[in-house]
């Protein structure tokens, strides 16, 4: 995260920058980690848990409640 965009990387890929305001949706899934999904349009860019580092700020820059 940084400033108004996130930078995602995923594995063997080249890095992809998105801007905050192209977040279309964050779903959270079922199941007691805490999973949420992040999609621009109907693609699925990223998906974090809160077993991951940095959950808590996440969740804070998408302005969702903490689950």
């Amino acid at each position: 995260i940084c400033n108004d965009s996130i930078k995602v990387k995923h594995f063997l890929q080249k890095e992809k920058e998105y801007k905050m305001s192209d977040i279309t949706k964050v779903k959270n899934g079922l199941g007691n980690d805490g999973e949420i999904k992040v999609y621009v349009g109907k693609k699925r860019i990223f998906t974090f848990s809160k077993l991951m580092t940095g959950y808590d700020l996440m969740c804070q820059k998408l302005n969702i409640l903490n689950f």
